[in-house]
């Protein structure tokens, strides 16, 4: 995935602890997950200001694909870059890429675009998503017009 028209103004740091590390020495594909979701989570606190949600407004995870471009290892210094690219009524896209610090340079180990969508627990449908939470997110993402 080619995201070098993006700029990601959320970035996230993530720690590779050693279990995550597979029989070949490097971070096992079933990890990358955990990163994607923890910067997911960090965007989600620190942009919509979404520490909790409610019953009747939760976000769920549609549809994610990953590309592996490099493998990532233990003592590696890791970087999850986090941007939302599409607003729709009920759900949105976003785009996320690994960087990796190597001899003071950071360059592309992994990304994934993915949908969530917003979802009504108690009622077991899609909602919209709340206003507050599209104006917040066109705010910080200054280089993308959602209109």
């Amino acid at each position: 995935m080619d995201f070098s028209k993006y700029t990601f103004f959320h970035k996230t740091p993530a720690n590779i602890r050693f279990n995550d590390i597979d029989m070949l020495g490097h971070v096992n594909n079933t990890v990358y997950g955990n990163f994607f979701d923890a910067a997911r989570f960090d965007y989600f606190r620190h942009v919509i200001k979404v520490n909790k949600f409610r019953d009747d407004q939760w976000i769920v995870l549609a549809t994610m694909t990953v590309d592996y471009v490099h493998p990532i290892f233990l003592d590696d210094q890791l970087m999850i870059e986090t941007k939302i690219t599409r607003l729709g009524k009920k759900s949105f896209d976003m785009a996320q890429v690994i960087m990796v610090e190597r001899d003071g340079n950071f360059t592309v180990a992994t990304t994934t675009t993915s949908v969530l969508v917003c979802y009504n627990i108690l009622q077991e449908t899609t909602c919209e998503l709340p206003q507050e939470w599209k104006d917040r997110i066109s705010e910080f993402e200054k280089d993308i017009s959602f209109s």
